[in-house]
């Protein structure tokens, strides 16, 4: 068994789950240093972050300005029931329509190049012996 001191975790959650209702009101004295907690539970496992106010704050204002909805993942490490040193990433959902490249392209047309000739070089042996380049034409279709 190989005993490791912690796991790295990421945790896609959809931006409509977050709890909103657990953030100290603006203006008040600390508020912007105080500690959000978050709880999460998955097959049974119950599992805490805790989260700055203010960062937690900015993720939410993100999620809600994305149009079509975003994804918040949680990144940290697991450590005894908790994950610590954790932080949060907002994912935009982009509809399939609206990705670049994805609309429907038009094939190119096949042209036909037309035959150049091209030249290339053959080593050979002078007079003395010495190798040298010969310039040798080739035609390729």
């Amino acid at each position: 068994m190989i005993e490791v001191p912690s796991l790295k975790v990421t945790v896609p959650i959809q931006g409509h789950l977050l709890p909103r209702d657990i953030l100290p009101p603006l203006g008040q004295p600390g508020a912007a240093k105080a500690l959000v907690t978050i709880k999460l539970k998955c097959d049974g496992v119950n599992l805490s972050v805790q989260l700055k106010a203010k960062s937690y704050r900015d993720v939410l204002a993100k999620v809600d300005a994305s149009p079509h909805g975003a994804y918040a993942v949680l990144q940290g490490k697991l450590k005894r029931g908790e994950i610590v040193e954790a932080g949060f990433t907002v994912q935009p959902i982009v509809p399939k329509e609206s990705v670049p490249g994805t609309t429907p392209q038009t094939p190119p047309v096949a042209t036909q190049t037309p035959t150049v000739p091209t030249v290339t070089s053959t080593a050979r042996k002078d007079a003395r012996g010495r190798q040298v380049l010969v310039p040798t034409r080739s035609l390729h279709l």
